[in-house]
């Protein structure tokens, strides 16, 4: 057993230190933070071990959990030293983009929607201007409005109503 090991955990998250020891007879082992006993807080630190297995469980880390974390194993033939250097990193802000994603769509599938039952009022905005005046003209005013258009000069009103 020997080495070390750099952990950055996210603050309020869980992290388990995790050492792995054969040995015969079984081993013990205690655990130190910045090389003093670690003092286990009840519903804070966890202990696990097996035969072969030694775990320390923090759950919800804080900044005062920053610092290296030793595993020490010993047996009657030998003891043994692993590292864990623990960073606790400030909490990211959750953003819900699931949520943001969905509302977008709803926005997008609305306003289309809206789009395609309007579509007759919607398009005329984008007429030419003659043609929106022909489609709203009395039949007078269309031929007056056409002689305009296709000769390029005006007739007089007045020779259109005889």
């Amino acid at each position: 057993l020997s080495g070390e090991e750099t952990l950055h955990v996210e603050e309020e998250k869980d992290v388990t230190l995790t050492c792995n020891s054969k040995s015969n007879p079984q081993a013990q082992s205690i655990w130190l933070k910045d090389n003093q006993s670690l003092t286990l807080q009840q519903s804070h630190h966890e202990l696990y071990q097996t035969s072969e297995v030694f775990q320390l469980s923090i759950r919800k880390v804080h900044k005062s959990d920053n610092g290296t974390y030793t595993c020490v194993v010993e047996s009657r033939l030998g003891s043994g030293t692993r590292d864990f250097h623990l960073i606790v990193e400030d909490k990211k802000p959750v953003f819900p983009k699931e949520a943001v994603i969905a509302a977008v769509v709803v926005v997008i599938i609305t306003v289309l929607f809206g789009i395609v039952a309007r579509k007759d009022k919607f398009f005329k905005c984008f007429k030419k201007p003659r043609e929106t005046a022909l489609a709203l003209a009395t039949p007078a005013c269309k031929e007056h409005a056409e002689n305009i258009i296709s000769s390029g000069q005006p007739k007089p009103l007045c020779d259109m109503m005889r």
